[in-house]
């Protein structure tokens, strides 16, 4: 739900057809998707308790994780699977490192942008409808040049909105017409 009304918001912002595909989305805005925005912030309260050693909530934490339990709806399971899924360290050597709170933001971000990244240039590799549009060269945490050379001009801006639309493929050419 979220993902979806991210993607939809971000679409209508770069003025592009409703069915561009999320990929294309994501890296001409130069965005992560909503998901792993929603990830970061739950990293960024374990980042948090991983500073507070004497804390209450430190201490559930570390139990939590020494433990074989498993509650599926625990705040701290869920940190367990994204740490998996986005290939992070154990969260019980997050707990007992002693990292800054920048490092640990560093690291985090650097794994879940390079995952985003990875999985959403497999997604355009695989779409014929994206020939110009060369995803190794975008990153998702900058917007594509073509919206920052825009700048204030109208004329720039509608002409950026027509450049996105041919680089994602949706651009009503000789080819779409009859959609």
């Amino acid at each position: 739900m979220i993902e979806n009304h991210y993607l939809e918001t971000l679409c209508q912002i770069l003025c592009l057809y409703k069915n561009t595909p999320r990929s294309v989305v994501y890296f001409l805005a130069g965005s992560l998707p909503g998901i792993a925005l929603l990830h970061l912030r739950q990293f960024s309260l374990f980042g948090m308790i991983c500073a507070l050693p004497n804390n209450i909530l430190f201490e559930h934490a570390s139990n939590y994780f020494a433990s074989p339990s498993d509650f599926p709806g625990s705040w701290f399971q869920q940190i367990m699977d994204i740490c998996l899924k986005y290939q992070l360290p154990d969260p019980m050597t997050l707990l007992s490192s002693n990292l800054k709170r920048e490092d640990f933001k560093i690291i985090v971000k650097k794994h879940v942008v390079s995952y985003w990244e990875e999985t959403l240039r497999k997604e355009a590799g695989s779409l014929k409808s994206l020939t110009y549009f060369k995803s190794p060269f975008m990153s998702l945490v900058t917007p594509h040049p073509i919206w920052k050379t825009a700048g204030f001009s109208p004329y720039k801006t509608a002409m950026a909105t027509v450049q996105a639309r041919m680089l994602s493929g949706r651009y009503r050419t000789g080819a779409l017409t009859s959609h």
